[in-house]
């Protein structure tokens, strides 16, 4: 199984050793129901045990395995990637989950999380649009690609060429 990878700065430097599509798991921005879960505080370790991508948070229709996790930081924003590694074709929904995929049909994805330790939201949170709670600590236990995610950010990063991409991470990590 692959090490987390505790990188700051551009979110999808690991396509270019795998080619396999990256997707923003999760950010510390404000999801659609008005709450956060605060990236530095997203335990993945029961997760790593059974990386299983769901079709949909469908418990009965797993498609792919989860690869690399990354975090990062970008625009004063910490989130992680993750890297999602389907199986080889022959497997019904895993080959149409990577269909929709490559056509950009379904480019989003969404955790599934128990939240460990929640608060309200600060002052200076509600202002920015938190209006449900802070999960300071969570621990994630799936990961589904998705038609429509609660965190409006997690979605793939654009594919380019492998060595297209390595150029393109390395050019905007040094600008």
């Amino acid at each position: 199984m692959s090490a987390t990878l505790y990188r700051m700065g551009v979110p999808g430097l690991l396509r270019a050793a795998s080619g396999a599509p990256v997707f923003i798991a999760t950010t510390s921005a404000v999801d659609r129901m008005g709450d956060v879960v605060a990236a530095e505080g997203v335990d993945w370790s029961a997760w790593r045990k059974n990386p299983v991508i769901l079709a949909q948070h469908n418990h009965a229709r797993p498609v792919a395995r989860g690869g690399a996790l990354e975090r990062y930081t970008e625009g004063g924003v910490d989130g992680w990637s993750i890297e999602i590694r389907f199986p080889p074709p022959g497997i019904r929904d895993s080959d149409e989950a990577r269909q929709l995929v490559d056509a950009g049909v379904l480019s989003a994805v969404s955790i599934g999380f128990i939240a460990r330790d929640s608060r309200p939201p600060t002052r200076g949170e509600r202002e920015r649009g938190v209006t449900g709670k802070v999960h300071v600590r969570s621990e994630i236990i799936e990961v589904s690609l998705v038609s429509v995610p609660a965190q409006s950010e997690a979605v793939r990063i654009r594919s380019l060429a492998p060595r297209e991409r390595l150029l393109a991470a390395i050019e905007a990590w040094l600008a």
